[in-house]
């Protein structure tokens, strides 16, 4: 679009006409302008009192002015000219220049940084990932895991021999109590012997299978038996053979 030609336009009379200075703002320009023309408009003066002249050169004055106040952000004559921010198109909206200029942390950080909430979902899932490892372990006391066993021997390539006073599948119940200590419960007819997470199993009156929590060891026992861990000799007795059969020796 071609500008307005700003030279041949005579601010000075404008602003007398208009009765402001060149230093007003945009609102009190418009609204001088407004109020000049209701008083020059024929329809209150007359068609003849020459009104249509002075109005249609009140109305370029008032573009002119407009468009140079676009341009420059002021306007013509003004002494103080309002800064305007490096980078800045001349006539931007104050509310989008503001925003342009406003600082990283009302803007930037409010949209790209991570939020404060978001490190406490973060949290908040790490704990209830522990918790439900806690609670896995009290849930294997109560479940069939014989498969375990099978997996630590397969891993395991030459047989490890248990250390001095830890469990041993075939020990009797006294060696067991001697070991680690009488059970706080027991279930399944007295056959497991419940140590808060951990447990042993006895069959027959022979120790058969355990699980030793890394919340509360048995006496610096494996996790769980393998086959190093089946006492020298260690046959199940003929009554109780299915079921006193140990995880450690099924293989």
């Amino acid at each position: 679009m071609q500008g307005i030609d700003n030279s041949r336009t005579d601010f000075i009379a404008l602003y007398r006409d208009l009765r402001v200075d060149p230093e007003c703002t945009p609102d009190d320009f418009k609204r001088a302008y407004r109020k000049r023309v209701s008083e020059l408009h024929p329809d209150r003066r007359g068609e003849r009192s020459g009104g249509e002249e002075a109005l249609k050169s009140l109305n370029l004055g008032y573009a002119a002015a407009m468009e140079f106040h676009r341009m420059h952000g002021r306007f013509p004559g003004s002494v103080a000219a309002r800064p305007i921010a490096a980078g800045s198109r001349p006539g931007l909206h104050p509310q989008r220049h503001q925003y342009l200029q406003e600082g990283p942390d009302e803007h930037v950080a409010g949209r790209h940084g991570k939020p404060r909430w978001l490190l406490l979902v973060l949290l908040l899932l790490l704990v209830v990932l522990v918790a439900s490892l806690l609670m896995d372990d009290d849930a294997t006391a109560g479940t069939d895991t014989s498969a375990a066993p099978r997996a630590i021997a397969a891993l395991v390539p030459a047989v490890q021999r248990p250390p001095a006073g830890a469990l041993q599948v075939g020990m009797l119940p006294g060696e067991i109590l001697a070991l680690v200590g009488a059970p706080p419960e027991t279930v399944d007819d007295g056959r497991h012997w419940l140590y808060g997470p951990s447990w042993v199993r006895v069959v027959c009156g022979q120790l058969t299978d355990w699980y030793s929590s890394p919340l509360k060891p048995l006496a610096g026992s494996r996790m769980r038996p393998g086959p190093g861990d089946v006492r020298d000799g260690y046959q199940p007795r003929q009554h109780c053979v299915e079921s006193a059969t140990p995880a450690a020796m099924q293989y």
